[in-house]
């Protein structure tokens, strides 16, 4: 399992969420908490180096909380050509980017022979973004929640319930 040391803002709230279940994905191989069920998507991309194919699973818990989790595999061209370091630096800047927003904290997280980040970012529309990026091989998992303003501290649970399976 994953682990850091957090500490939050004082405007944040306690959160208390009911209906907490296991969710797992046998593709994925990861399980997670989640306060509902979520709704899954795909996607693929093409880029200069090939095929990314992501796979997304979302639960919109409220109007200002929404739970996330994402996996993306990269193909082997883009894997041994980049720094492995590089590519969840690449996706936190584009998330920081996408949120017009900024960074708050960024600290390495255990990740299980892998790379791992937990960072926070404000957005322009005072949302908050946390979110674990975990690097292992040719895989990345993006699990985020975003929380309006006051914070709930909605997103431990799910961020620390976050697990990779062999």
């Amino acid at each position: 399992m994953l682990g850091a040391s957090i500490s939050f803002a004082t405007d944040a709230i306690p959160y208390k969420h009911e209906q907490w279940r296991d969710f797992a994905s046998a593709s994925g191989k990861f399980k997670i908490l989640f306060p509902g069920t979520p709704r899954t998507s795909e996607q693929t991309r093409q880029t200069p180096t090939g095929t990314i194919v992501s796979r997304r699973f979302t639960l919109r818990a409220g109007p200002d909380i929404t739970y996330d989790i994402m996996y993306s595999d990269y193909p082997g061209s883009i894997a041994t050509r980049m720094n492995p370091k590089n590519i969840p630096d690449t996706a936190r800047d584009g998330l920081v980017h996408q949120a017009n927003g900024k960074l708050l904290r960024e600290n390495t997280i255990a990740a299980r022979g892998g790379i791992g980040r937990e960072v926070e970012i404000k957005g322009a529309d005072t949302a908050f973004y946390t979110v674990r990026f975990v690097l292992i091989g040719s895989r990345l998992y993006q699990a985020l929640v975003v929380e309006g303003n006051p914070r709930r501290l909605a997103a431990r649970p799910f961020l620390e319930s976050f697990q990779i399976l062999e």
